[in-house]
């Protein structure tokens, strides 16, 4: 016989060893304690995003030069984005189609020993980091599988510096002003010490202008 065996061989795929792709596409302020991000993957995935604060601030939050790669120590970048469900903090998108916008919003920043949550300051800047893995495990083991198949050990996660490169591109973020100013002091002086105006003493909570009118 000329003819060689054959044969076929189902569910053969081509493994999927990189990392997906964030590719930024728009961040705005919503409210004022509130913003939205909008991003794209190369590929189908998950997306998360989280709020630092700017460096030099300080307090109990994690700020942009504390964002590292070492998982035992704080604000580990992997687990801070991700946020912790017990503190409403974390803010995801499923990807299911490669180069097609989702947006997520963000509210609250997580305090940097990941045991509380406060929201976000109105009229204050902030700083937006973001990571994604891709869904190549759970992909190739909902199929059928070829006979030397090897079940991935998990999906494929961005590096530190892939984060640290979408990082640059959001740039920072400020929260709306969406409350108006309020008088913290307001007094007239004795009305009687002038014949040709009357004095009145204000301040506000907020940077802002005042305009009084006799009548």
């Amino acid at each position: 016989v000329d003819y060689p065996d054959g044969g076929r061989t189902l569910g053969v795929w081509v493994v999927d060893s990189t990392p997906p792709t964030m590719i930024y596409v728009h961040v705005e302020s919503i409210t004022h304690e509130a913003f939205r991000i909008t991003l794209q993957l190369d590929e189908p995935g998950t997306l998360w995003c989280a709020a630092v604060e700017q460096d030099g601030v300080g307090g109990g939050y994690c700020n942009n030069d504390e964002v590292q790669d070492n998982p035992a120590s704080a604000c580990y970048f992997e687990t801070y984005i991700k946020g912790g469900t017990s503190d409403s903090t974390v803010f995801r998108a499923d990807v299911h189609v490669a180069y097609q916008d989702v947006q997520i919003n963000v509210d609250k920043i997580w305090e940097r020993d990941l045991n509380g949550a406060v929201a976000l300051t109105h009229e204050t800047g902030y700083s937006i980091f973001c990571f994604a893995e891709d869904d190549w495990k759970i992909e190739a083991e909902a199929v059928p599988n070829s006979p030397n198949f090897a079940a991935p050990a998990g999906p494929n996660k961005n590096t530190i510096t892939q984060v640290n490169a979408l990082h640059t591109a959001l740039a920072f973020v400020t929260t709306l002003d969406e409350a108006p100013p309020s008088f913290t002091m307001l007094a007239i002086e004795d009305p009687t010490a002038s014949n040709d105006k009357i004095v009145v003493t204000f301040a506000l909570n907020e940077a802002g202008t005042a305009y009084c009118r006799a009548t």
